[in-house]
């Protein structure tokens, strides 16, 4: 035991004055490197698994609060849209109202024809609030039909669109006069009695 003490101790002491170990140390070091590295493989792997869930977990908070965002968003556009179209409703009522010189009086339509080849309608003011046959009835969009009977409380009307409906009407381009009839379809009238230099199209 006495003799491996003296030794080392002797190439301790040679070691630090002629640096004769160095090959040794470099040699040693080449072996245990790869030692090492295979070693620290469990604590590389431990660490980007813990980066990795975490990451993962903050993305998907980071989804789901987006996602609540956009259903926020979604409906506050859903709402500043119905908004703008009960506005642009109202104002082209208000438009039509100014259409007319004479007092205008706003009703609503609680019936319609069930017969389908009769577009006429009914409407919730009758003869005690001073309607009567042949009056005009507007819509937001111009002229809707015509009171064809008066009852007490409700009267009906007969639409532009109906096939028995027709109203004289005047071109402003032009100064061309004709008549427009029903066609049967609520979106759609004809014009009649148009000459062919009128310059009208469909449109």
């Amino acid at each position: 035991m006495v003799l491996f003490s003296v030794i080392s101790f002797a190439l301790i002491f040679l070691d630090h004055r002629f640096d004769f170990m160095d090959p040794v140390r470099f040699t040693l070091s080449v072996v245990t490197a790869p030692v090492q590295y295979v070693a620290n493989i469990p604590a590389q792997v431990a660490s980007w698994s813990h980066s990795s869930v975490r990451s993962r977990s903050e993305l998907e908070e980071e989804n789901a609060r987006l996602q609540s965002e956009v259903l926020v968003l979604k409906r506050r556009v859903q709402k500043l849209a119905s908004t703008v179209a009960e506005n642009t409703r109202l104002k082209e009522l208000m438009n039509a109202s100014d259409l007319v010189d004479d007092e205008v009086l706003i009703g609503e339509i609680i019936g319609v024809d069930p017969d389908p080849y009769r577009h006429e309608a009914i409407v919730n003011k009758g003869a005690g609030d001073a309607v009567f046959v042949g009056q005009a009835v507007l819509d937001a969009e111009g002229l809707m039909g015509q009171v064809i009977e008066v009852g007490p409380f409700s009267s009906r009307v007969l639409l532009i669109s109906d096939i028995s409906h027709g109203i004289p009407v005047h071109v402003n381009r032009n100064g061309v006069r004709a008549i427009a009839v029903g066609s049967g379809k609520l979106d759609q009238l004809k014009l009649i009695h148009v000459p062919d230099t009128a310059g009208i199209v469909r449109g």
